[in-house]
């Protein structure tokens, strides 16, 4: 005997809809690639004092909605551009985008091998961010 399963129509189209629905955010996200990077490539010409705005203009590509999937795509490109200045640009970005501890896993990430071993002024700008505490929850701060 063989059993067979059926899957309700309106079962498939809700869930073909839901599917749907993340496709054009994650497509959003890739499409901000070549901006993304282009503006971390900025960052290698930019004295640390021009990062601060680099940073915020980077911050200002993200869309209304979606902050995740723009998150998603500066992690992504700095890591495709893994130098001190763009990590730093990546970090002011996501600073910018959170004024909370959303972030701050990722910020951390980001600013560790720069603070421990980038040039001094590079090292100065991520102690800045590491001493703002609202950008830090409890479980960061103690790692």
């Amino acid at each position: 005997m063989q059993a067979t399963c059926t899957v309700p129509t309106s079962f498939r189209a809700a869930l073909f809809a839901l599917l749907l629905a993340g496709a054009p955010a994650a497509l959003l996200a890739q499409s901000q690639d070549p901006q993304i990077t282009s503006m971390l490539q900025q960052a290698e010409a930019a004295d640390a004092a021009q990062l601060w705005e680099l940073g915020g203009k980077l911050a200002d590509l993200a869309p209304e909605q979606n902050l995740d999937g723009f998150r998603d795509a500066v992690l992504r490109c700095a890591g495709k551009e893994p130098t001190p200045k763009a990590r730093v640009c990546a970090a002011l970005a996501l600073r910018d985008l959170k004024q909370d501890s959303t972030y701050g896993k990722d910020l951390f990430a980001l600013l560790s091998p720069v603070a421990s071993s980038g040039p001094e002024d590079l090292r100065c700008l991520a102690m800045a961010v590491f001493a703002d505490e609202r950008l830090f929850n409890q479980k960061v701060q103690t790692d």
